[in-house]
């Protein structure tokens, strides 16, 4: 009986212990689940936690976090419906509380959108708030870790946009110093020396290939040698067109001759690292990369070479790009004169602008510098500072399309002269036909006769050819008057200059 009773009280311990444990199961399941309701926002009634079954502290420390959810809840709302709104909310990318609330609007903004807009979707939320979410600089520094050129070049992509968008965020972010580092190779690669993405992925991960650093130190006493021999010549040269005309210059202004050398400099520099130290190949690369960024352009009265020349980029007028120069010496006197000033040259130089609106598929804008001879005869430039020169592209259209009208008009006027012309020459023939049929004339009038006849005929037809050139020749194109005012009546009519139209 003993024995039987000591059983039967083990076994109620044992009942008793798996109660309780099953019990502190269940209490921590139901804890953890309004837990998560409160994280995920399901749960924001306090009620729903000061009436549930857990003790007293338990409940006082879930209601604590209820109200911070809540507060930074409403802070979420406030973002999304700013930007769903269209309107800036700037986020203090050093203010700790700021940031997190920031960091969940972010991740439910992303939720919220199908996964293929999400991207563009991120630069629109960066460029809102100024902030780069924790995720994101997460991203860029997975991205910047990468070894496989696409995923690389998309990072770099998203970097280069972030930066603009977001320059203090994206400046003082913890752990990007690799990204920011990379992000100014890639942006060399690919704005300066016209790379590809992926090519500048690659090229990249080679310069960071400590096998290459090691290359690099041990060409560096030859390279010396090789740089003397890197002149501004080598690059007018490659662009020689043949005997029958000069090579081009390196610009009218010195600052121009002198970017031309630094960027042939540095381009050699790399090619005979990277051709292990061989002059002529290096030389030769080096030369086919610059001639993919810069070309000839005639804007300053001569072929010069320079960065993304305008007539690569603008339309022929009347089949030349001779308004282009007339457009930017008209702009440079009206802004000269007042000073006092004769302008004799123009010139233009590209910069971040030119190329963003070539990226664009706008007409481009460049600075615009003009040449005048001061008073102790010396020359000197100055820069046309209006925000930049460039045609509008609404009077630009209007213009090529007026152009193509008088190329047309131009085609039927010639083709109508030229029949005339014909016919005056059939005329003649006929008549010719019938002198060399007259029995009365002896062959030395017929002959005479034929002679004059034909040669009155081509006389006339070439005659009318002439009237009719003189006459198609095209009007001299003149840009409104005020360009970048608003007040001109005629703005829209002709070319306009200033960044009014491009901006």
């Amino acid at each position: 009986m003993l024995g039987l009773a000591n059983q039967d009280d083990v076994a109620y311990r044992q009942k008793q212990t798996a109660d309780v444990a099953q019990a502190k199961v269940e209490y921590t399941a139901y804890k953890d689940h309004l837990e998560l309701g409160i994280r995920t926002g399901a749960i924001r009634d306090p009620g729903l936690i000061l009436g549930s079954k857990l003790n007293e502290g338990d409940q006082a420390s879930l209601y604590e976090m209820l109200k911070t959810e809540n507060k930074d809840s409403a802070g979420v709302d406030a973002i999304i419906s700013a930007i769903g709104a269209g309107q800036k909310v700037p986020v203090n990318g050093f203010d700790s509380d700021q940031t997190k609330i920031a960091d969940k609007a972010y991740a439910q903004f992303q939720t919220s959108l199908p996964e293929e807009t999400r991207g563009q979707a991120a630069a629109a939320y960066v460029a809102s708030t100024g902030y780069i979410p924790g995720q994101v600089q997460a991203q860029l520094q997975q991205g910047a870790a990468s070894t496989d050129p696409q995923t690389f070049a998309n990072a770099m992509s998203a970097a280069n946009t972030l930066q603009v968008e977001a320059p203090t965020s994206f400046n003082n972010f913890s752990g990007g110093e690799d990204v920011r580092k990379k992000l100014a190779t890639y942006q060399h690669l690919v704005n300066d020396r016209g790379m590809s993405g992926e090519d500048a992925a690659r090229r990249t991960f080679q310069m960071e290939d400590p096998a290459v650093k090691v290359n690099r130190e041990a060409l560096k006493p030859a390279l010396e040698k090789f740089m003397k021999t890197v002149t501004v010549s080598d690059v007018t040269g490659a662009f020689d067109p043949g005997i029958f005309s000069s090579e081009p210059g390196s610009g009218v202004m010195p600052v121009q001759s002198q970017a031309l050398l630094a960027e042939y400099r540095n381009l050699a520099e790399d090619e005979f690292y990277q051709t292990n130290g061989d002059a002529g190949a290096a030389k030769a690369r080096a030369l086919t990369e610059i001639k993919a960024i810069w070309n000839v352009s005639n804007i300053s009265g001569s072929p010069n070479l320079m960065r993304m020349p305008p007539e690569l980029h603008y339309p022929k007028v009347d089949d030349s790009y001779d308004y282009l120069r007339t457009d930017a010496m008209k702009t440079a006197t009206e802004y000269a004169t007042p000073l006092g000033r004769k302008v004799d040259n123009v010139a233009i130089v590209a910069d971040g602008r030119t190329r963003s609106d070539i990226e664009l598929k706008r007409p481009p804008r460049y600075q615009l510098f003009y040449q005048y001879t001061d008073g102790a005869g010396q020359t000197q430039f100055d820069q046309v500072y209006t925000g930049g020169w460039g045609i509008d592209p609404k009077a630009l259209n209007g213009e090529v399309a007026a152009s193509g009208e008088r190329a047309k008009q131009s085609f039927m006027t010639s083709r109508a002269v030229n029949n005339q012309a014909n016919k005056i020459e059939r005329d003649a023939a006929a008549k010719v036909k019938d002198i060399l049929a007259d029995p009365s004339r002896s062959d030395f009038i017929k002959a005479r006769d034929a002679e004059a006849e034909m040669g009155a005929a081509r006389f006339k037809a070439q005659n009318l050819k002439d009237d009719a050139a003189k006459a198609a020749v095209p009007p001299v194109v003149q840009r409104p008057q005020n360009p970048r005012g608003g007040g001109d009546p005629n703005a829209g009519k002709a070319f306009r200059s200033g960044s009014g139209g491009n901006s």
